[in-house]
């Protein structure tokens, strides 16, 4: 975090997502782990987070949660992509692992593992190789998904 100044981030900056999360504590972990993407810039992910996204203004959007979740799927390389994944790991009967996935969405030429990968703050996913099912963090994320026109 060489770009980062010290201390960061500012106690301002952690006293506004509290006040965001509005008591919930799945906004907070969620932003975290969206804010501490390894492939991405902290600093730049933490204002996406402060300024509501380009999503603030929306009124699709009912819940700083709702703006947070779809932010995080903006900012995803291929939405194509991560809609199709998507809606096989939250709309299936049964848990997938990455490998069923990968075999479903093989005739779409999708490797399931790096749209995961884009994702980790919004699901759940087994180390490589390993053959755990991928699931979502929060129930809530379903609920958005389901619900929400724009997805």
């Amino acid at each position: 975090m060489s770009e980062t100044s010290s201390p960061w981030p500012a106690q301002h900056d952690v006293e506004m997502v509290v006040q965001r999360s509005a008591g919930l504590f799945i906004f907070a972990a969620t932003v975290v782990k969206f804010v501490g993407d390894k492939h991405n810039s902290p600093v730049a992910r933490l204002e996406e987070v402060l300024r509501g996204g380009i999503s603030a203004g929306s009124r699709l959007f009912t819940s700083d949660l709702d703006i947070l979740y779809f932010d995080v799927l903006r900012m995803t390389p291929d939405a194509h992509r991560t809609r199709l994944v998507l809606g096989f790991v939250v709309f299936a009967f049964s848990p997938l692992s990455t490998r069923g996935l990968n075999s479903l969405l093989s005739q779409f030429q999708i490797d399931a593992s790096v749209v995961i990968k884009n994702l980790h703050s919004v699901l759940v996913a087994p180390d490589s190789g390993d053959s755990g099912a991928v699931r979502i963090y929060h129930t809530s994320f379903r609920d958005f998904i389901s619900t929400s026109p724009s997805i």
